[in-house]
C-alpha cells in the first residue's frame, strides 16, 4: 500500500524507489541525481510512536553505497 501511494505521487528527482517492510523496519531505497551524477541511497526507519493516523519514525540507518571506482 505504501509503495502504491509513493508511486502515485513521485518525489521529484528520485528514481527506482523501492519500499520494504521487514524486521519491524521500513526500508526505503532509490536513486537520485545531483549534478548529473546518480547517487543510490538506502534509509531504514523504525516506528517510534503513533498519534491517530500520523506515524512518527526514528531513523535507524542512512547509507549511500560506496562507488566501485
Amino acid at each position: 500500500m505504501l509503495e502504491y501511494l509513493m508511486l502515485q505521487q513521485p518525489i521529484e528527482g528520485v528514481e527506482q524507489l523501492k519500499l520494504e517492510l521487514a524486521d519491524e523496519r521500513l526500508t526505503i531505497s532509490g536513486r537520485t541525481k545531483k549534478l548529473l551524477v546518480p547517487i543510490p541511497f538506502t534509509i531504514a526507519l523504525k516506528p517510534k510512536e503513533m498519534d491517530k493516523r500520523l506515524l512518527h519514525f526514528e531513523g535507524v540507518t542512512f547509507r549511500r553505497p560506496r562507488s566501485s571506482l
